[in-house]
């Protein structure tokens, strides 16, 4: 448990740097458009909404890098395979709720401040739950990680060539499915599949929201991915 601790630290702490790096990069280039918006169309004219976009790209990236040099290392260096996964997650959980609490209390003020501000959360569901707010951002951003987590695994354990026939594959069995979505399954079938999606997002039946659902379902993704990622890392050869 000793050495658990060790990579656990070792990982947030060389982590949560990057985290003030890229918010500060961020709100650089947004000032600097924002100004050249400005003086191009008027301020009436120029908005701006969703940073957490930003935000979800990085943890994707973070998601990728959460593999190739740091397990390298960490392997060369003593730690088992389930102390490095177990530390990547906690890392990944960490750097989620970090930055999910950062854009949560940015969203609001830029929304309550600027009026015209308006944030991911904010736009689906509305500002009256902060916390959810915070707990949704945390497991989006967190279930982003364990996806993109898992298939940097899965790239360096089938190879670069293996991949893209897999990306093939999956992008082919999408086009299927959004055919046969579009063009062969009956309407009633359609019904249960929005109703199922939007369920799953937390609006039920009697046109109330479910705040619980829309956690429940990225928790479930994240755990997937998670179960997957767990078990590739076991048979994946260091090079």
């Amino acid at each position: 448990m000793k050495k658990l601790g060790t990579v656990i630290r070792y990982e947030c702490i060389t982590s949560f740097p990057y985290i003030w790096y890229f918010y500060g990069i961020q709100f650089i280039i947004i000032a600097f458009i924002y100004v050249m918006m400005m003086l191009l169309a008027g301020t009436e004219n120029v908005t701006v909404s969703c940073f957490e976009f930003n935000t979800i790209v990085y943890v994707g990236i973070l998601g990728i890098l959460g593999y190739n040099e740091d397990f390298k290392m960490l392997i060369q260096n003593g730690f088992i395979r389930k102390y490095i996964f177990g530390a990547t997650v906690i890392m990944f959980f960490f750097i989620s709720s970090v930055m999910a609490f950062v854009d949560t209390i940015l969203g609001n003020i830029f929304h309550f401040l600027l009026r015209r501000y308006y944030s991911l959360y904010g736009v689906i569901y509305g500002y009256e739950n902060p916390f959810f707010n915070w707990a949704w951002l945390v497991l989006l951003y967190f279930m982003i990680c364990m996806i993109f987590y898992f298939f940097i695994l899965v790239m360096n354990k089938i190879g670069k060539r293996g991949f893209l026939f897999l990306s093939i594959l999956i992008a082919g069995m999408v086009t299927v499915g959004a055919f046969l979505i579009r063009y062969v399954l009956d309407e009633t079938v359609i019904g249960k599949i929005k109703e199922f999606l939007l369920k799953a997002m937390g609006f039920v039946e009697d046109g109330s929201v479910n705040h619980f659902l829309p956690l429940l379902t990225w928790f479930c993704i994240a755990a997937l991915f998670g179960a997957a990622s767990y078990a590739v890392i076991h048979r994946i050869e260091l090079k």
